[in-house]
C-alpha cells in the first residue's frame, strides 16, 4: 500500500514538472510575438519564474525521497522482525485477505510457490490441497 502511494506521488511530481516544462516552451514562444524591448523583459521574467519554480519543486522531491528512503528502512526492520519470529503471525484486511506472512507461516501452510496476497482462506484452500 505505501508502495503504492509512493509511485503515484512520484509520478505526480514528474508529472506537475513535465506540464510545467510545457508551460513554459507556450509562454517562451507567445512572449517572443510580442514587441522588441517587453519580449527580452517578460523572457527574462519567465525564465527566474521557472527556475524558482523547479528548485522548489526539486526541494520537495528531495524531502520526499528522504522521507521514502526512511518507510523503506523502517519496512525492511518490520520484515525482519517478522520473519525472525518462530510462530505463526499472519496479517489480514479486514475483508479476510491476507497481506503479509512469515516465513514460519508459508511453511506451515505450503506458501512459499504461492502468491498468496489478495487472498482469502478459501481461495488459498483450492491452491493449496493441505490448507
Amino acid at each position: 500500500m505505501i508502495e503504492k502511494m509512493n509511485r503515484t506521488k512520484t509520478h505526480t511530481f514528474h508529472n506537475i514538472i513535465m506540464i510545467l516544462m510545457a508551460l513554459s516552451v507556450l509562454q517562451v514562444i507567445a512572449i517572443l510575438m510580442l514587441e522588441k524591448p517587453w519580449n527580452l523583459i517578460a523572457v527574462l521574467l519567465l525564465v527566474s519564474a521557472v527556475v524558482a519554480v523547479l528548485l522548489l519543486l526539486l526541494k520537495e522531491g528531495d524531502m520526499f525521497m528522504a522521507k521514502h528512503k526512511k518507510l523503506l528502512e523502517e519496512e525492511n526492520q518490520l520484515s525482519t522482525l517478522l520473519h525472525s519470529l518462530p510462530d505463526f503471525v499472519c496479517f489480514k484486511d479486514g475483508e479476510g485477505r491476507w497481506l503479509k506472512v512469515n516465513q514460519f507461516g508459508r511453511k506451515l501452510y505450503n506458501l512459499e510457490e504461492i502468491d498468496y496476497v489478495g487472498k482469502t482462506d478459501r481461495d488459498l484452500g483450492k491452491l493449496v490441497p493441505f490448507f
